[in-house]
């Protein structure tokens, strides 16, 4: 019972690019603000489009989805996995899968562990 309740939480990917699993394309861009994997969907994973800016694994949910609503403009473009603070098993196989995969129309990665606070705005 424990292994079930240990590491099966799903990893939320957001922000730009494409995720290829078999007879299926997850276009993030269509998926927006973000969607939760499965470490077994991330393992199916036969392709990754990674846009310029590269992927970008966030521990701070509400930084997570700061970034996937674009409201982060210096990270603006990439994808983006929260790691809930500690790379888990499906983090740890995205990032993998990205190396082993990763298809970027300029070769430019950028991987961070912590990222700038979005700016403050006005309540409305």
């Amino acid at each position: 019972m424990l292994e079930l309740l240990a590491q099966r939480n799903p990893t939320l990917v957001g922000g730009h690019g494409r995720l290829l699993v078999p007879d299926i394309a997850l276009d993030l861009d269509q998926l927006q603000p973000y969607v939760g994997l499965s470490r077994d969907s991330i393992l199916a994973i036969t392709g990754i489009t990674v846009p310029s800016p590269g992927l970008v694994a966030i521990e701070n949910l509400t930084v997570f989805e700061a970034c996937c609503r674009a409201e982060v403009r210096d990270l603006g473009g990439a994808v983006y996995v929260w790691t809930a603070g500690y790379p888990g098993r499906g983090v740890r196989a995205i990032v993998s899968r990205v190396g082993a995969l990763v298809d970027m129309p300029q070769a430019k990665s950028r991987f961070a562990l912590a990222v700038p606070a979005p700016e403050p705005r006005e309540a409305l």
